[in-house]
């Protein structure tokens, strides 16, 4: 506190010129709003599998900053320029996704900088300027939670989002996109776009479990939302957005190129059902798929919150961790304990 209070009260003396470039339009954390979560999912294969409560925090953000130091924090000195990284992103012949850590790296802080230091005679002045921009470009963030990588393509064929490393099971963030963001919070991932634009969103299953994807604004508030999803690994599921309108999501759920399922919001019964059926159909022994196919039809027709699915479905988890290995592939007997869950979180 002390320390800030010297430095709150600094003023530079009389004979020291100071100039300061402050970032401003990349969105920017400004707050933190943390909630307990409760999730499904199974992270070392099928005898982990199960809901997992964990406190989430979800970062929100705004575009006066640079995409770490909100503006009020960063301009601190009279005399400074606020630098427009928005408009910067938006010029078609520069194309630049500046932020914090790249600023200085900019021509034109350069052509400011060499100016100041009396190696040009002038700079561009566009951009750079005294007053805050008040010109706000709205922005829409998608995020997804759970073991997906998510990525958004505008109609130019740029990408921003998170990227498999071939032959690992690393990934890279990307920000091609003008204006977007990409960051985690969490368990979180999220990808920050202009509102205005059009886009193909794609979430890559890199693990198994449920997973909500949801696409807000900037203060926070919804605009669609889609929960307990089914992931299995090479799951892919895709929606447009156009102009801040939020298409269904389609799902392909085993990454063969064909869409299986689209879903409004969550599963339907009969969509959980049909992907339970799809998912045991996979099993090679005949006698142990016709005995789940059986054990599907006592679920199908229960409430997943009363106490007999709960029974049924532990004697259904229980059976398929004994023939897991056997006469079940672990990742199919994962897919299966996954197919469950997302019957006891379907829609009647």
């Amino acid at each position: 506190r002390a320390t800030h209070e010297v430095l709150d009260t600094w003023v530079a003396p009389d004979d020291v010129s100071v100039y300061e470039v402050a970032g401003w339009g990349k969105p920017t954390t400004h707050r933190v709003d943390y909630s307990t979560i409760n999730t499904f999912k199974c992270p070392t294969g099928i005898f982990s599998c199960g809901y997992y409560e964990s406190l989430d925090f979800e970062p929100l953000k705004l575009s006066d900053g640079d995409g770490t130091v909100i503006t009020d924090s960063a301009y601190r000195l009279e005399g400074g320029k606020y630098f427009d990284l928005q408009e910067l992103a938006a010029l078609s012949v520069s194309r630049e996704n500046r932020e914090h850590d790249n600023i200085i790296g900019s021509p034109r802080v350069h052509a400011y900088l060499s100016e100041l230091l009396g190696l040009q005679t002038s700079h561009d002045p566009a951009l750079l300027t005294s007053s805050r921009p008040n010109d706000v470009t709205e922005n829409i963030v998608v995020s997804v939670h759970s073991p997906l990588l998510l990525e958004i393509e505008d109609s130019n064929g740029e990408k921003s989002g998170f990227f498999p490393i071939p032959s690992s099971d690393l990934h890279f963030k990307s920000d091609e996109i003008p204006g977007s963001s990409v960051y985690m919070g969490g368990e979180g991932k999220y990808i920050s776009v202009p509102e205005s634009g059009t886009y193909s969103v794609i979430a890559r299953g890199i693990g198994a479990g449920l997973f909500d994807l949801r696409v807000k604004n900037d203060s926070g508030t919804a605009i669609r939302e889609f929960l307990k999803i089914p992931v299995q690994q090479n799951t892919l599921a895709s929606l447009s957005i156009s102009t801040g309108v939020v298409g269904n999501l389609s799902l392909d759920t085993d990454g063969n190129g064909s869409i299986d399922m689209v879903v409004d919001t969550q599963f339907t019964r009969d969509q959980a059902v049909q992907y339970c059926r799809d998912t045991i159909g996979k099993v090679q022994t005949k006698l142990v798929r016709m005995l789940l196919l059986a054990k599907l039809e006592i679920l199908k027709n229960l409430s997943g919150e009363s106490s007999k699915f709960a029974k049924v479905a532990k004697e259904f988890l229980t059976y398929v961790i004994q023939k897991s290995g056997k006469d079940i592939p672990p990742e199919r007997a994962v897919a299966i304990a996954t197919c469950i869950a997302t019957l006891e979180n379907s829609k009647r």
